[in-house]
């Protein structure tokens, strides 16, 4: 078996889903008879973050924000507080468990904690998806607009190239009736 422990697939139809739950099956196994512990997790499977949504954001979103909003005392705030501002308002932190070394004075050196502590880790746009990315941006403007008194002038084309729809499902096929003949 090769050093990879981690088995990711995508999969759009049942047929390709079971064949894929097959071999985690089987990547499974072979990692427990290893005596290795196993994490199995199924998940929506979401675009990658694209290029245009974080460019919009950057370039049309909060240079706006930072020409048209002016504190009480006539200063601006640049775009990339603004940027700040709205992750941790909106993204926030996460806790996650981490063994992180730190300093032992009576041994003078580096120590790795023999358990997991829990560290706060910020939560960055980065972290988001498509579907996340799109409500977002669409939170940054509505609160920018009522909150700030914003007037965003921007192409619709624009705004509409980086907001997310959900994939158009198919119709579904009826399956055909069989006549029965009356005897």
């Amino acid at each position: 078996m090769t050093e990879q422990t981690t088995l990711i697939r995508f999969s759009s139809t049942r047929e390709v889903a079971h064949r894929h739950a097959t071999e985690g099956y089987d990547h499974a196994r072979t990692l427990i008879g290893l005596g290795k512990r196993v994490k199995v997790t199924v998940e929506e499977a979401e675009d990658e973050l694209t290029i245009k949504q974080r460019g919009f954001l950057h370039k049309a979103v909060f240079p706006q924000i930072e020409e048209q909003y002016r504190h009480p005392d006539g200063t601006r705030t640049e775009w990339r507080a603004w940027k700040e501002y709205f992750r941790a308002r909106f993204l926030g932190d996460r806790w996650v468990l981490k063994r992180v070394p730190r300093w032992d004075a009576k041994q003078g050196r580096m120590v790795l904690p023999k358990r997991k502590t829990p560290h706060r880790e910020r939560v960055s746009t980065e972290d988001l998806g498509v579907k996340a990315y799109s409500k977002y941006i669409d939170t940054v403007i509505d609160t920018a607009t009522v909150e700030l008194g914003v007037q965003f002038r921007f192409i619709a084309e624009e705004r509409e190239e980086v907001r997310y729809r959900a994939p158009a499902r198919k119709p579904r096929q009826e399956k055909p009736q069989h006549e029965t003949e009356a005897a």
